[in-house]
């Protein structure tokens, strides 16, 4: 053979070597020594439908292998909640009294068994002795003192600029501030904490219409 065929040759092998490369760069073969063996109806010739089915375990592999959600905690009332009636649990509370001649907002309608179980807030949250230490013991079913059997003043502190310097203690003997306080207090430190703005921190958003 002479000089000249060897040169065609080697040419055409490079330039067949090349061709190859670049095809399989761009439509790469399937992994067939890392995957099962395909056998039965689907050992088919590895067509787009093969490609697909490839792709699909891939992401089954990834799903499985992800890391599962935590189970969310379950409140400690939960289910004494889900059995009480009405009367032992009231699962909304309309926050009224009777000892206010005339309420001059929309009444605040709390979601008692929301926040026990979604938020889990406990009794002692709302529920607390004459010297304000939480009722934290307190079991579904136990009678509980309403809000203005000790807070017995109907209405919020006296504004402006003629109103008394009252106490810490003597501003809590209103309701309406001993209201706001446990409720808007805890609903800013839950933002805080949760870096959120989910919990309600303005009248309008308490007292719907």
């Amino acid at each position: 053979m002479d000089k000249k065929s060897v040169l065609l040759i080697t040419g055409g092998v490079a330039i067949a070597l090349a061709l190859f490369i670049s095809i399989a760069v761009d439509h790469p073969f399937p992994d067939f020594y890392t995957r099962p063996a395909v056998v039965g109806p689907e050992a088919a010739p590895h067509g787009e439908g093969m490609i697909e089915m490839y792709a699909s375990e891939a992401i089954a592999a990834e799903e499985a292998a992800a890391p599962a959600e935590p189970e969310k905690p379950q409140s400690p009332y939960a289910e004494a909640i889900a059995a009480a009636d009405e009367e032992t649990f009231p699962k909304t509370i309309a926050m009224a009294a009777d000892a206010y001649a005339e309420h001059t907002k929309p009444i605040v309608q709390f979601t008692h068994a929301k926040h026990v179980i979604d938020y889990m807030a406990g009794c002692g949250a709302c529920h607390h002795n004459e010297d304000g230490e939480p009722l934290d013991d307190l079991q579904v079913g136990d009678e509980a003192a309403k809000c203005i059997d000790c807070h017995s003043k109907p209405s919020e502190p006296p504004k402006g600029k003629d109103a008394p310097d009252l106490s810490p203690a003597e501003a809590l003997e209103y309701h309406a501030e001993a209201l706001h306080q446990n409720c808007k207090n805890c609903h800013v430190a839950y933002n805080k904490e949760n870096n959120t703005r989910a919990a309600p921190t303005s009248c309008t958003k308490c007292h719907v219409k």
